[in-house]
């Protein structure tokens, strides 16, 4: 099935905004996505408050490593903090939004917006609105 056998004509759908008392039309269309994936590598660091090191023995003991013995194992473990890797999407969406005169046919507004890494549509369509009919708003005033 394509779009001109499902959408309403053109010119009856503007008689019907017109035959209720509509002045103005805006639409608001999604015009490019992209997704970015980056990885954040693994990382670790160690600190050495003791003065004989993280490999040192513990009570005059030799270690061998970082698993000799108790101490060279407390002075490694204790002292070394590691961050796994991972990985993070970003998601843009960029959104074009216009206003047209319904007798003129005439755009009155045109704007593009960028969203990133939205965490629910719902939530982002009516912030995105708002923010639209603050402008619009705004505009009239004028």
């Amino acid at each position: 099935m394509d779009i001109k056998s499902i959408a309403p004509v053109k010119d009856v759908f503007i008689k019907k905004l017109q035959d209720l008392g509509c002045e103005a039309v805006l639409t608001v269309a999604l015009v490019h996505e992209t997704s970015e994936t980056k990885y954040t590598p693994a990382s670790s660091m160690t600190y050495s408050p003791y003065p004989y090191g993280s490999y040192a023995g513990y009570g005059g003991f030799p270690a061998y490593g970082p698993y000799g013995g108790f101490g060279g194992y407390y002075g490694y473990a204790a002292s070394t903090m590691s961050t796994p890797g991972y990985y993070t999407t970003t998601t843009k969406y960029f959104v074009e939004a216009k206003v047209f005169d319904l007798k003129t046919d005439e755009t009155l507004m045109s704007t593009q917006t960028k969203i990133m890494n939205l965490s629910s549509i719902e939530k982002a369509s009516q912030a995105y609105t708002d923010l639209f009919v603050e402008e619009v708003n705004g505009l009239r005033k004028k």
